[in-house]
């Protein structure tokens, strides 16, 4: 308990420090993507939903594939959350999601996400009756649903399937989205890169999420973008 204190301050630290949560794998497990508004855009946070708790902003998550009680290749991880305390999504907003790029492969020996993979990837909502697939191709745009409207209550809790093509394809898995809501005037969300372990080495899966969380996120004020499909994708919803 005391090591995981520990580490847990050292998250608040950097969180504090940059703006920007920083959560090692360990931590990732259970965590849900909170969107909220700001300055007109989606901005997400992290939130721990058994400690109730807001963790930070983040633009990094994960999840092991075919962990139980999911079937192999397959996760409702990391879903996506809001409420009246922690949020300030309206009533009666839609949220969505567009997948930027193709499905990319971890490649152990360059420690790079720069590779298409072989295997594609279902984001399955609505009782599986809205299916889309990662392109074959880095950077093609594929535009999701909505696949959940903000209640009265002004509560949200929704769990995409993502589904691998073929579950027997071992490896560390990035899926690049963004996150969109229909009210009028409001930006979409900047790049979310979800990493997916599918019977993953655990220090690999480490390697990955820091790689995400130190190379892909630009640093604050850095004008880096990971594929240059992505500023189109974030065009303002009217």
């Amino acid at each position: 308990m005391e090591k995981k204190e520990t580490e847990m301050n050292r998250i608040t630290t950097l969180a504090a420090l940059s703006g920007l949560l920083v959560l090692p794998s360990i931590a990732l497990a259970g965590i849900d993507v909170l969107p909220r508004i700001e300055n007109g855009r989606i901005v997400t946070y992290a939130y721990d939903k058994d400690d109730a708790e807001v963790l930070g902003r983040s633009r990094v998550f994960g999840a092991e594939l075919g962990e139980f009680p999911f079937p192999a290749g397959e996760t409702e991880e990391p879903g996506f959350y809001t409420d009246a305390t922690v949020g300030n999504l309206p009533a009666g907003a839609g949220i969505g999601y567009r997948i930027l790029g193709g499905l990319r492969l971890w490649d152990e020996a360059l420690g790079n996400f720069d590779t298409l993979a072989a295997v594609t990837m279902d984001l399955e909502t609505a009782g599986g009756t809205e299916i889309r697939t990662t392109p074959n191709d880095l950077v093609s745009i594929v535009d999701g649903p909505i696949f959940g409207v903000v209640s009265g209550s002004l509560f949200f809790d929704a769990h995409p399937d993502y589904v691998l093509s073929d579950a027997s394809a071992e490896g560390i898995y990035l899926l690049t989205i963004s996150v969109w809501t229909d009210l009028a005037g409001i930006n979409d969300s900047r790049p979310l890169f979800l990493v997916f372990g599918n019977e993953a080495n655990e220090a690999q899966f480490d390697a990955a999420i820091a790689y995400a969380q130190n190379v892909l996120v630009p640093a604050p004020g850095a004008a880096v973008l990971f594929a240059a499909a992505i500023p189109f994708a974030m065009r303002r919803r009217r």
